[in-house]
């Protein structure tokens, strides 16, 4: 949800539709003419909606639409132009790229490899060469991508 307000210019007496998210300008203006508590009401609700969006991946095959709630993902694989949820007890096949489901998962998912996202709430050990998870199953780690792996784990 975006609020939006008219704004004068100071060079320009014209008015223009400004995004009050975007101008700081604004923000400063609404809170000392009494609007902090709203304001920042809508800032929390939409950083809110933003976090659970973030915690669902949406699948659609075909006609059918599922969400799918990303603790319950133990790590995504990539076959092709497919991307393979692996689930506690199922798993999931439709087209995705992975980077893009790499960019909508960070943190709680890391790539390890380039046809692997792990979930690091699953993650039970790994060697230099694979990740073991916590249900028993194992991916490739690539050499290139150990010593940050090692740092995202450490945090």
């Amino acid at each position: 949800m975006f609020l939006f307000c008219v704004k004068k210019t100071k060079k320009n007496p014209i008015k223009y539709i400004t995004d009050i998210n975007e101008s700081s300008e604004l923000r400063k203006a609404g809170k000392s003419k009494g609007m902090g508590e709203g304001y920042e009401k809508l800032e929390l609700d939409k950083m809110e909606s933003q976090r659970e969006a973030k915690r669902r991946i949406i699948v659609r095959q075909g006609t059918k639409t599922r969400i799918v709630n990303i603790e319950d993902v133990i790590y995504i694989e990539s076959l092709g132009r497919k991307a393979v949820l692996h689930l506690k007890g199922e798993t999931i096949e439709y087209y995705e790229k992975i980077s893009s489901l790499e960019e909508q998962l960070y943190p709680v998912f890391f790539r390890v490899h380039r046809a692997y996202l792990v979930n690091l709430d699953y993650v039970e050990s790994y060697t230099k060469r694979e990740v073991l998870l916590k249900n028993a199953e194992s991916v490739l780690i690539s050499k290139y991508r150990i010593r940050e792996f090692q740092k995202v784990l450490a945090k």
